[in-house]
């Protein structure tokens, strides 16, 4: 028998669906009804979008054709790939470096590197984090 009335597999389980429900109010793809912070996302756009789109867009400094933006968008991060081409085949990088391990791409960064930009932020074991390491390392 599988599934939550199965013996011994209760608690398991209703973890698992507090977690799966935690990352999807994360997402805002579900949400809380008379919060502050889950609240419906929809209430965080503007009701007069429409009418006042061209101050709006100003306002972010955005163009109101998509496709320019896209453009610009698509250019700035054509030329910041160029830079760090660049500067990783001259080898001034500042410790950056690709790499393979297992047929798979990775940055690689020196430990001056790793320790400048993590900062005083906790170890992380496996590339996971757990919700009481995260609550433990929020309240310090």
């Amino acid at each position: 028998m599988v599934g939550p009335d199965a013996p011994g597999v209760g608690a398991p389980y209703e973890l698992c669906v507090l977690v799966a429900l935690r990352n999807a109010i994360r997402r805002r793809e579900v949400w809380v009804a008379g919060a502050g912070r889950w609240r419906d996302p929809e209430a965080d756009l503007p009701t007069d979008s429409e009418v006042n789109r061209e101050a709006h867009y100003a306002a972010i400094r955005a163009p109101l054709d998509p496709t320019a933006f896209i453009a610009d968008l698509r250019s700035r991060l054509d030329s910041a790939l160029a830079g760090l081409s660049a500067a990783l085949t001259a080898d001034t990088a500042g410790g950056v470096r690709i790499g393979t391990w297992a047929h798979v791409h990775l940055v690689r960064t020196s430990p001056t590197c790793k320790n400048a930009s993590r900062g005083s932020l906790p170890s992380r074991r496996g590339g996971r984090r757990g919700w009481l390491d995260m609550r433990r390392s929020g309240s310090r």
